[in-house]
This record gives C-alpha cells, sequence and structure tokens, in this order.
C-alpha cells in the first residue's frame, strides 16, 4: 500500500520506503500502522467539533432544487458588467437584448462552461447554447458534422464510472476506462467522405490506452484504431492524427467510440475530428437561426484555423448580435497563457488567438458582445476600446450558461463586482527582462516579488509603487468595478462618532437611490483613506483600503438606508517591528464607494494610535495560552498544525519551530 494512503509526510514511513518497477515508492503497512492513523485523523474530527450532535442524513441533498437553485443565484449575483455602450449607428446600450433579435453564438465557450478546478460533478450542466435556445424557443434540426466535441455525447453504451463522470461540464470527455464505449448518433461525414482524423488527447498513465471507431453498430469492425498519446497531464492536450478511407467514412452514421487498455484509466479527450480539406462541410448550428452556434476552437488555448474564422464571420453576418464566448481554463499549456495550481500564468492577453477572432466578428457586425469565463483579469484593451459590451461570467459552475443567457437578456440585473485590481498590460507588473522600468532581481517572469507597495500591486498601491514606475495613471478596470442596467444615487452620508479608540466601533450610514428605470442591486463599498500616513505602505503611499460593504436591492426609484461598521481593528496596519497589527494616531476620511475608483461620498474622523490586535510573535502576552516545552504535556498527546495534520507526538514538541499548534482541539502558542 502507498504511505500517501497513511501520512505522506510522516517520517516513520518515509523512512521503510522501497521502489517499486513502477517507479513509484511503496512501504509495508501493518494494521498497527494504519489504526495510529485513524486514530490521529478521528482525534482532529472529534477536536472539531464534527460530530457533536451528528445525525447521519437520511436523503442525499446535494442536488435539491433548494441547491440548484442557490447554483443559479450564485452564477447570477456574480455576473460582471465591464461595458455598455451604443453600438456604431445606435443611440441606445446595446445590452439588454430584446427576444426578437437573432443572435450568433461564437467561441469556444458558446457551447461549454467552466466549473473551475477540483469541481464536483453536478447532475445537470446548462451551456449558454443551451439556456439561449430555450430563451427563443429554438430547436435545432438533429444531426452533426465530422467535427465531432467528445461532449457531450448521446449515449454511454457501456461507462465503468457512469456517464456523470465522463461528462463533468468542463468540455472534455474524462475518467474513460478500458471497455467504454460511448454513441455518437447521425454524424454527417459529407458526401465526399473524410480523408483524414485529428484526436486532442490528454493522459497522463504509463499503460498503453486505444481508442476505435467503429460505423452503426457497437459490435462493427472498426475502421480506425489509433493509441493515445501520454502527455505528461490529464489536461495537457496533444493531438493524435491519422489518414482514413473516404469510401468508408461518408455519409450519415452512427459512431461508436471505444477504449481498451492496460491501465484503469485511458485518458481524456477534447473532440474527434473527421475531416476532407478538398470538401468543407458546413453544420446546421452555423446555417439554420435564428440562433446561430459557431465553435471557433475546441479549447480556448487552441489557434483557430482561418477557415474557421471565416465561417465564423459568415455567422456574424447572419444574425443581429454576435455573443463571442471565450476566456481561460485551467490546462497547462508551455506557454503559460493559462494555468492552475503549480502552473502560473506568464501572461495576460486571451489564449490562443481569440483577439483575433473578436476582431474579425465586429468587422462584420458592430453588435458584437464580448462574455469572459475567466479566473481573473485578463489584458482587454482592445475589446474595451472597440467593443460595445462586455461581460464577465468567471467560472461559474453548473448554472452559469442560464446566468449568461440571464443577464444579457436584462431576466436578472448584473451586480458582480470585481474581486482584483484588472491592469492594462502585463508590463504594468515586474518584469523579467532586465532592460524594464521595473525590471525585477527576482527573475521567473517577476511573480516572486510579493511587496505589495514597493510594487505597486492592487487598488490599494496601485501607481504609487517606488519600483515601478511602469503603470499608468488608472488600471484597466479597477478593483470594486461593476456596472448595472441602472444608475445608484448616495446621499446623506453620516457617521456616528467622529473619534475612534481601541475596541471601539462607529457606524457609517447613508440612502441609496435607484434613480434609473429598472430594479437593480447595487454593492455600496467603504474604504478609509489615511491621507498618506506614515505608517500605511512605504511612506505612506497606500491610497486606500477596504473597511466595509453592503449589498442593496432597490427597485426602480426606491430609496433605502444602509449602516456598514468601523471597527478599530479594521484601521490597522501590521508593524514588522513590534508583530502587531497597529492604529495610527491620524486624521482617517471614509470614502462611500461604487468602486476603489468612484468614491461618492466621503466624511472624516480622527483615531486614537494603539494596538488593535496581537500575534504569537506579540513581544507582550497575547490571549492565545503559551506552550513553551512539553514538560506540561502528556507524552502521548498528539500535536496537529493549524490546518489539521498530524504534525508529532507531545514527546518531540521541543523539536517543533515557534508557532501556533493545536493540541487536544485547542491552540497553543510556541515561541
Amino acid at each position: 500500500m502507498q504511505r500517501a494512503a497513511i501520512n505522506a509526510l510522516s517520517s516513520q514511513f518515509q523512512a521503510n520506503e522501497t521502489a517499486a518497477p513502477d517507479g513509484k515508492k511503496y512501504v509495508g503497512l501493518t494494521e498497527a500502522d494504519i489504526d495510529t492513523a485513524v486514530v490521529r485523523v478521528l482525534e482532529t474530527r472529534f477536536a472539531l467539533g464534527e460530530f457533536d450532535g451528528y445525525v447521519y442524513p437520511i436523503s442525499n441533498t446535494l442536488e435539491s432544487e433548494h441547491n440548484r437553485s442557490l447554483a443559479l443565484k450564485a452564477a447570477q449575483e456574480s455576473m460582471t458588467l465591464l461595458k455598455n455602450a451604443a453600438p456604431e449607428g445606435s443611440d441606445h446600450p446595446l445590452l439588454p437584448l430584446s427576444a426578437d433579435k437573432s443572435v450568433a453564438l461564437v467561441g469556444p465557450y458558446c457551447d461549454a462552461i467552466m466549473l473551475g478546478d477540483y469541481s464536483g460533478t453536478p447532475t445537470y450542466t446548462t451551456t449558454p447554447f443551451q439556456a439561449f435556445a430555450k430563451k427563443l424557443n429554438f430547436v435545432m434540426e438533429k444531426g452533426r458534422t465530422g467535427e465531432i466535441p467528445a461532449v457531450p455525447f448521446d449515449k454511454a453504451v457501456v461507462s465503468k464510472r457512469g456517464a456523470e463522470s465522463n461528462d463533468k461540464g468542463a468540455g472534455n470527455l474524462e475518467n474513460t476506462a478500458p471497455g467504454d464505449i460511448f454513441l455518437y448518433e447521425a454524424v454527417d461525414f459529407g458526401e465526399a467522405g473524410c480523408t483524414e482524423f485529428v484526436m486532442s488527447c490528454g493522459a497522463k498513465s504509463s499503460g498503453l490506452a486505444e481508442v476505435s471507431f467503429s460505423l452503426d453498430s457497437k459490435d462493427a469492425e472498426p475502421f480506425l484504431t489509433v493509441s493515445n498519446v501520454n502527455t505528461g497531464g490529464w489536461t495537457t492536450w496533444t493531438n493524435v492524427t491519422a489518414a482514413i478511407d473516404p469510401v468508408v467514412v461518408r455519409g450519415v452514421h452512427d459512431l461508436y467510440v471505444r477504449f481498451s487498455g492496460t491501465n484503469s484509466y485511458c485518458g481524456n479527450y477534447q473532440y474527434f475530428h473527421f475531416a476532407n480539406p478538398d470538401a468543407d462541410v458546413i453544420p446546421k448550428e452555423e446555417t439554420q437561426g435564428p440562433l446561430y452556434m459557431c465553435k471557433t476552437s475546441s479549447s480556448v488555448n487552441d489557434i483557430a484555423t482561418e477557415r474557421m474564422i471565416q465561417r465564423a464571420v459568415e455567422v456574424a453576418k447572419r444574425a443581429d448580435v454576435v455573443v463571442f464566448l471565450g476566456g481561460t481554463d485551467y490546462s497547462k499549456p508551455a506557454d503559460h497563457a493559462t494555468g492552475t495550481e503549480s502552473h502560473d500564468r506568464w501572461l495576460l492577453t486571451l489564449p490562443g488567438n481569440q483577439e483575433e477572432v473578436l476582431k474579425a466578428l465586429y468587422a462584420a457586425n458592430k453588435n458584437t458582445v464580448l462574455v469572459l469565463e475567466t479566473g481573473s483579469s485578463v489584458d482587454i484593451r482592445w475589446a474595451k476600446e472597440n467593443l460595445p459590451a462586455i461581460m464577465e461570467a468567471w467560472y461559474g459552475g453548473q448554472a452559469q450558461g442560464q446566468a449568461i443567457c440571464d443577464a444579457l437578456y436584462g431576466d436578472i440585473n448584473p451586480s458582480g463586482k470585481l474581486t482584483s485590481t484588472w491592469y492594462n498590460s502585463i508590463s504594468e507588473l515586474p518584469q523579467e527582462d532586465a532592460s524594464a522600468g521595473n525590471a525585477s532581481q527576482l527573475k521567473r517572469k517577476g511573480m516572486m516579488e510579493y511587496d505589495i507597495d514597493d510594487w505597486g500591486y492592487t487598488y490599494m498601491y496601485y501607481g504609487k509603487g517606488a519600483k515601478n514606475p511602469c503603470q499608468a495613471e488608472k488600471p484597466l478596470f479597477p478593483f470594486g468595478y461593476g456596472l448595472s442596467y441602472t444608475t445608484f444615487g448616495y446621499n446623506n452620508m453620516s457617521v456616528s462618532g467622529t473619534r475612534i479608540s481601541k475596541g471601539g466601533r462607529l457606524f457609517v450610514t447613508a440612502d441609496i437611490t435607484n434613480t434609473g428605470a429598472a430594479d437593480g442591486a447595487e454593492v455600496v463599498q467603504l474604504y478609509a483613506n489615511f491621507n498618506g500616513d506614515s505608517h500605511y505602505g512605504k511612506n505612506g503611499n497606500m491610497r486606500r483600503k477596504l473597511i466595509g460593504f453592503r449589498r442593496v436591492e432597490l427597485c426602480a426609484g426606491e430609496t433605502k438606508s444602509i449602516e456598514i461598521p468601523v471597527d478599530y481593528e479594521s484601521l490597522a496596519y501590521f508593524d514588522t517591528a513590534a508583530h502587531n497589527y497597529q492604529v495610527a494616531g491620524c486624521r482617517i476620511t471614509l470614502e462611500l464607494a461604487a468602486s476603489s475608483e468612484d468614491i461618492r461620498q466621503t466624511a472624516d474622523i480622527n483615531a486614537q494610535a494603539g494596538v488593535a490586535k496581537e500575534t504569537y510573535l506579540s513581544d507582550i502576552a497575547s490571549e492565545i495560552e503559551t506552550v513553551a516545552t512539553s514538560k506540561s504535556l502528556y507524552p502521548t498527546d498528539h500535536i496537529y498544525n493549524v490546518m489539521g495534520a498530524y504534525v508529532c507526538q507531545a514527546t518531540d514538541y521541543d523539536k517543533l519551530p515557534k508557532g501556533i499548534y493545536v493540541l487536544n482541539g485547542v491552540k497553543y502558542i510556541k515561541k
């Protein structure tokens, strides 16, 4: 048994490791070893109170109607409107759309959603195309061309792990196993037949897997069998190509895809493409209307071909409005255009050639909307300068497609706000290039610079970093930014006092009015501006700091009063010498705002200098009890870190570095 199943960090197991022929390390375990591991796990869970009053749930509520509604609400309230202007030749903003307009959905995410990395497996998902089709009562005539996305499949004829695990909504066929068979119905390979085959696969497997393709029956002789490629990662994609006989692969057939191999997992797959470069087959979703769809590439990192861009342009010309759905994902391409854990992004621009596609669409149809599905900020300067409308949908989960549709048609009013500063370009961040004005000595694309005030990171220091003279007067989009289909007025700001001291709390109140014609919600933000006091940032370069916010829902014309508390501790900075949080004695301007750059009303208060909060490194006594040595501990006690991982027995406590540890469910400090 692998030691990872017991405790990957335990020295007693690491000492007995032996290498196996497969290259992995194994260790012999006894029943006593397993008992020890189980005790440690349960001890932590009991200490955390997991079993206090615990009643085993009789029914599974993970996919209850309440939870599905919550998933939709979360996606809807995350929708962030970044731009909404009148397109060329119009006097009215492009959004919200009217249902009498024909719409073209274009891009890698037009019929896919982003659940995000480490997501669960919902029993249902809604893509943008599905949601738009429902909104417009659109039914696609059945049939598909040889450009086959691996998901959705029509039927899992055989699936070892279940169809739900094979299509989790991430846009690829996954968790395939030897013996699995998937059906793709009524594939139109064209009258001329197909001569070329391309399969996009990702695998992290030492065993050989094969994929076979048959027509009209799962038991028919395969006309093609190709081998998988070990790409080194389940979402590291490469193409497998083969030549095929156009006499066999022609006309309309049901396609059966069978997997075989020596490992329990075969691989992940993005698409199976059957093509004939000398014969152009246009799928019905590009021509039927009034809802059109053109998936220009199978993933955001793929390069859309010139022919696919031409087809997208032709679709754009047929529709009244074009919606391009693109963004990022969590794959690991060599250029680091997208990223995930252990694979950072090195670029801020849209991956692949998405911007090239956008420019071609806009040239064909000025009524073009950009819908982003990204995990963080992207450089979309061209889109901001040219497109009339931009919406950020993030990685919105299983109901993302419905939320996008609802927001674009105005069935909900976007109320999301940006949770980070969007920089104008990568050049505004520390650079690896020694000739840059903001060159970093740490290399690694400048990503190892963590001093946010010196480098002008975040809304708190943007444009104020002494080591970074390369930032513009304003970011592309500021922290806290997000538009609405209505407008809001801020009035009558007041503070419950003019001074605040240690342990104190003041209250900021204001009247917020929906001054537009549509119902909507505003996220009112409260910032503290320390007016250049030298304690905040390097020589007082902190611009402002978010200390509170309130979301308020308002009908058109309605006014509501909001209240935001201001605690003494929220005004603190960290003193690196004393290792505690302190508040400087200074004048503080409280700023009521719609974003970090849109300040609506202000009020001044005076803060009394003092210590707001201690830490375990503070010189004076802390509210957390100190355990200096193991003398006061029972030898059989177990020590855990604050994340719940086992560290050692109490007899080894004295060997531990200073820090916070957990013993019997209680935090202690070791100095």
